[in-house]
């Protein structure tokens, strides 16, 4: 039931891994959304995780600062230029949820 509109529905998949998520055990969930900035606004998906326990991140794409950090809130993301910085990022990621 995702409408096609030109964005990626990135709060439609958010909802549908916390859904998935709320089944798990473990106390402790952590989601990492990947985006290129030209998905549909996840602000209350992301709220939604969060009152569920669940920390909530994002790696995009350079240039989309202002709409992460509106988003995800500062320190809750990061940004790379090309694929070959995704394992740096990720590490930046975890680092900062330890």
């Amino acid at each position: 039931n995702v409408r096609m509109g030109g964005g990626t529905p990135s709060s439609t998949a958010l909802a549908s891994a916390l859904a998935l998520m709320r089944r798990e055990r473990e106390h402790d969930k952590l989601l990492i959304h990947f985006t290129d900035g030209q998905g549909d606004d996840t602000t209350r998906a992301i709220a939604a995780c969060r009152e569920a326990g669940v920390q909530v991140y994002a790696i995009g794409l350079d240039g989309d600062a202002d709409s992460l950090s509106g988003q995800y809130g500062d320190g809750n993301w990061e940004t790379i230029s090309q694929v070959s910085e995704l394992p740096t990022a990720v590490a930046r990621l975890l680092k900062k949820r330890l």
